[in-house]
């Protein structure tokens, strides 16, 4: 009895003596190893400092990961290429109650020639897109991205403008005047004008100068052969010189 009151006692002196904590310790080979924890392992601030650090390691990594440049490119190729054909079927629906008015189609021929175009321009965007596969730096994307946007901002102030008189083929309407109003009266060709600023801006974007240079030299001869046969042809029907007098074709001109 003596003896285990003088172990039991032995035992309450040496915990008395060891520092306040708790111990860990893990059992490898037989053999107890352990490590003292420490306050923040005892109320769970460790472990939240922890867990808090890899969260914004994680939400840092997502921020700052780089975007397929290629695949918004062509995404925005796609969102174009989709713009383009509705406006032609909402250029159909306009032709047809042009036509059904008394409306007549003229230089029928011009309109092919403009479908290659765009076809050609669309598709030399994705080709030379994949071939480069690396964008251009910021100072050519973004004026390139802003030249694009105003030239979508002149031609929906166009489309809003001529509503149903707005087509892709050039159809005069006997007895109507020009129209003058909105953006018409600053200028007489302002889509041709968002035309222009598209076919170069689209293809920079991406530093696709090639489809840049080709499709905008094909471009100013089709635009210059169908603005002569255009405003030839609203000049039959209307007071189209008279009604548009001074008003430049391109460049805004004080409201007449």
């Amino acid at each position: 009895m003596r003896r285990l009151a003088s172990l039991l006692l032995s035992s309450v002196r040496l915990t008395q003596s060891l520092p306040s904590g708790r111990v860990v310790g893990t059992a490898v080979g037989g053999t107890a190893s352990g490590r003292r924890a420490g306050a923040d392992d005892l109320n769970g601030t460790g472990v939240l400092r922890r867990t808090g650090r890899t969260e914004m390691s994680t939400n840092s990594a997502f921020l700052t990961a780089d975007l397929p440049p290629l695949s918004l490119y062509l995404a925005l190729v796609g969102i174009i290429a989709c713009q383009r054909l509705l406006e032609l079927r909402r250029s159909g629906n306009h032709e047809a109650a042009l036509k059904a008015r008394g409306g007549l189609e003229m230089a029928p021929n011009q309109f092919l020639p403009m479908r290659l175009l765009h076809l050609f321009w669309l598709c030399g965007c994705v080709a030379e897109a994949y071939w480069i596969n690396e964008p251009p730096p910021l100072t050519v994307v973004l004026p390139a991205a802003t030249v694009l946007l105003i030239g979508q901002i002149l031609r929906f102030a166009a489309m809003w403008a001529l509503g149903e008189r707005w087509t892709v083929r050039i159809i005069a309407l006997p007895g109507a005047s020009p129209v003058r109003r909105g953006i018409y009266r600053y200028m007489r060709h302002p889509n041709y004008l968002g035309v222009i600023l598209e076919i170069a801006a689209l293809p920079m974007i991406f530093g696709c100068w090639i489809t840049a240079l080709a499709s905008s030299a094909a471009n100013a001869l089709i635009l210059w052969i169908r603005i002569q046969a255009e405003e030839a042809a609203l000049e039959a029907v209307s007071d189209y010189e008279e009604s548009f007098g001074s008003t430049r074709r391109f460049f805004p001109s004080p409201p007449s």
